[in-house]
């Protein structure tokens, strides 16, 4: 995997924030046109703006151009109070409002943006929001009943950090926290009190009809990459049961990382930006 170096740049890109409908919001280059929407969707527990925060004014600071020409919508949803369809649902409106030109007013958006259209998509996506993500893909396959999927949204390149797609499991000091006679009862009833974390530690039918649907996806369209993930994981996770699936690209791992931080780059630590950019140039892999 080609590297990325990282420099302070005398003028990096200059973005403008657009507030969107609830707590999704999107950072858009402003000094020139930008032909790829990158769809930021968190995990479970997670947050639009706390999961993703390096990835708001990082980037800009790389000298690689491409991200430059990169506009970030950053997605939010209820991560624990709803089960898991509904969010594919509404992850899959949001998406087609998103892509390929955005719908500023249906976005919800305070100040209307400008007008853009993009040739690429791009899905980046940690935990929970990878069942989501791969959840709407099908979901939109489906509303294509006996034709053959056609439309550019199946090329978008999906990225899953640490992917929730074979449920999840309570270990580490999560476990240990369920086990202490003063905290365990507190912390198994927020969540019991979870649809999605219900979904995810019993390996609901839900996931198992994204994945079964993926898959069959996957091999009666290999030409159209949406239906082909590639992942990351911690070999210490101890929240995601760690597993590809068997349509995917070759599952990457990273050693010194936990289930949370995989997906926060820093100066020191720039994986998961090499992750998500190198996507463009692997399609012949």
């Amino acid at each position: 995997m080609s590297s990325l170096a990282y420099v302070t740049l005398m003028n990096p890109s200059s973005r403008t924030r657009y507030q969107l409908a609830g707590e999704s919001y999107g950072l858009l280059v402003d000094d020139h046109p930008c032909n790829t929407a990158i769809v930021f969707v968190h995990g479970f527990g997670g947050n639009s703006e706390k999961t993703w925060w390096q990835f708001q004014t990082l980037p800009d600071r790389l000298a690689d151009t491409w991200w430059h020409f990169c506009d970030f919508y950053f997605y939010s949803y209820d991560s624990t109070g709803m089960q898991i369809w509904p969010n594919v649902s509404a992850l899959n409106v949001f998406m087609k409002r998103v892509f390929p030109k955005p719908d500023w007013r249906n976005l919800g958006a305070i100040t209307s943006g400008p007008e853009k259209k993009y040739t690429h998509l791009v899905a980046v996506a940690q935990s929970e929001g990878a069942v989501l993500v791969r959840g709407a893909v099908v979901e939109r396959a489906m509303s294509y009943a006996t034709r053959s999927p056609s439309t550019s949204v199946f090329q978008a390149e999906l990225r899953m950090f640490a992917p929730a797609m074979f449920g999840a499991m309570i270990c580490g000091w999560k476990g240990v926290l369920l086990k202490s006679p003063v905290l365990g009862s507190l912390v198994r009833s927020c969540l019991n009190s979870s649809p999605a974390y219900q979904q995810l530690v019993s390996d609901d039918p839900v996931l198992r009809h994204i994945r079964n649907e993926t898959v069959d996806l996957a091999k009666r369209f290999p030409e159209l990459i949406a239906f082909r993930a590639r992942n990351i994981f911690s070999r210490k996770d101890s929240v995601a049961s760690i597993c590809p699936l068997p349509t995917d690209f070759e599952c990457q791992y990273e050693a010194e990382k936990s289930h949370t931080s995989i997906c926060k780059p820093s100066t020191m630590y720039l994986r998961p930006l090499t992750f998500v950019r190198d996507m463009i140039h692997a399609k012949a892999a």
